[in-house]
């Protein structure tokens, strides 16, 4: 597994006719993937990024003969959590120290915060309606979602222990998935069926507030929905989605609401879109793999796109909602892999 030790004892497999003490040495054909040292009689292997590495262990005696095997090292993405209850939506804390997620565990949908490597796990909302799409302010003190708690789905922002809880939106209509700005100031969201602008609005369409709720303004309007956003590092732009074009796609605007663009334009569909720390790649979900799973991808700077989580022949695992850690070398994502929902780490390629 993501970020684990493993010790082999290979001595059991060598042995010298003359009884002489051998001596070991070890390599990897990936240290991107995998990690290898060598201790008296054993190798020790850490998974340092999601792959399949070849270890190649040679025993030498002390007149210079040597023989060696080998075996391959699978890594695999690092479960976080692991509950009967449905885990999923993971939003990483700008230090790296811990995750928000949404889980159902109690009976309804909560926010949760777990440290990094899944321990310390606490319900942050605990109240009898649903709480969704956590999203970390930029100095980590506060956390925004949604809550149905005043009937229908508001945005709000707590304080990160789960205290100080502010309403933030207050119409009849529908906020859905907020995200900061990287200053902290503003907070994009999707909403549907807003009165307050005296305009017409029939599907989702993405918005803009000060982090108070105030100066609210629109920077998409189309008939079709235009959803989760994403919001750049440097603050310019917002990722989101679009069915404008017939199917879900990822879709970019400047934060003044001008220049949209359609980023994916593939017949799949792709959507949940992370921005990286670095502003270089956008995470997403789509459905272009093989098997026409929904897989986790990587679209760079150049538009080519590379899948990050695979499925392979297992047809009903869904690999949604990724995350960034704050320094862009891990994300975070729930997963049906294990049939029950939980939230997984895998490690980005290149990013060491």
């Amino acid at each position: 597994m993501l970020d684990e030790t493993i010790t082999y004892q290979v001595d059991v497999a060598f042995r010298d006719p003359d009884g002489d003490v051998l001596t070991y040495a070890a390599e990897t054909s990936d240290a991107a993937t995998v990690e290898v040292s060598v201790f008296a009689g054993g190798v020790t292997i850490r998974g340092v990024g999601t792959g399949s590495a070849r270890i190649d262990v040679r025993a030498t005696d002390p007149g210079g003969l040597s023989a060696g095997r080998g075996f391959s090292q699978d890594v695999l993405p690092r479960r976080l959590t692991d509950h009967s209850g449905g885990d999923y939506d993971p939003s990483w804390s700008p230090d790296g120290r811990r995750i928000a997620f949404v889980s159902d565990r109690d009976g309804n949908r909560e926010i949760y915060s777990a440290n990094a490597d899944g321990t310390d796990v606490r319900n942050l909302t605990n109240q009898s309606r649903s709480d969704y799409d956590p999203s970390w302010s930029p100095d980590g003190r506060r956390i925004a979602f949604v809550s149905t708690r005043d009937g229908n789905n508001e945005i709000y922002a707590m304080d990160a222990d789960g205290t100080r809880v502010t309403r933030l939106t207050t119409h009849f209509g529908d906020d859905y998935a907020p995200t900061w700005s990287p200053d902290g100031r503003r907070i994009a969201f999707a909403t549907r069926n807003r009165s307050d602008l005296n305009t017409v609005q029939n599907g989702l369409d993405i918005f803009v507030m000060n982090a108070d709720g105030t100066g609210l303004s629109r920077l998409t309007s189309d008939p079709a929905d235009d959803y989760d956003p994403s919001w750049s590092s440097d603050g310019r732009g917002i990722a989101f989605v679009s069915t404008r074009d017939g199917n879900r796609e990822i879709y970019s605007v400047n934060a003044n609401g001008t220049d949209i663009r359609n980023l994916t334009n593939d017949a799949a569909s792709d959507y949940d879109p992370s921005w990286s720390p670095d502003g270089r790649r956008i995470a997403f979900t789509s459905t272009r793999g093989r098997h026409g799973q929904h897989e986790i991808h990587i679209m760079e700077e150049d538009g080519n796109v590379m899948l990050l989580s695979d499925g392979g022949l297992q047809l009903i695992w869904e690999e949604l909602r990724p995350s960034w850690s704050p320094d862009g070398r891990r994300i975070a994502f729930d997963s049906s892999r294990e049939a029950n929902n939980d939230i997984y780490i895998t490690s980005v390629p290149g990013s060491r």
